[in-house]
């Protein structure tokens, strides 16, 4: 969530962007719906609330897959 929230943040625009539409992250897991390894089935963004949901003993390796999923829905989301 880090290397995402940096890379968003990049700029004064991602970070006007970020601090207008982030308001909350949830972090969660529900093993009947966590992805293993399809990242962005995971997350979702609404009204400002980021929802993570990660299978956390699958992948925990691909921490640059997971990052770019996490930036890809919060940059759609703004």
């Amino acid at each position: 969530m880090v290397d995402a929230l940096k890379a968003i943040t990049a700029d004064d625009i991602g970070k006007e962007a970020l601090k207008a539409g982030l308001k909350k992250v949830v972090i969660t897991f529900d093993e009947s719906t966590a992805p293993a390894s399809n990242y962005e089935t995971g997350l979702k963004l609404t009204d400002g609330v980021l929802t993570m949901n990660f299978t956390p003993w699958s992948n925990e390796d691909d921490l640059k897959r997971r990052a770019e999923a996490i930036q890809k829905v919060v940059e759609a989301g703004l």
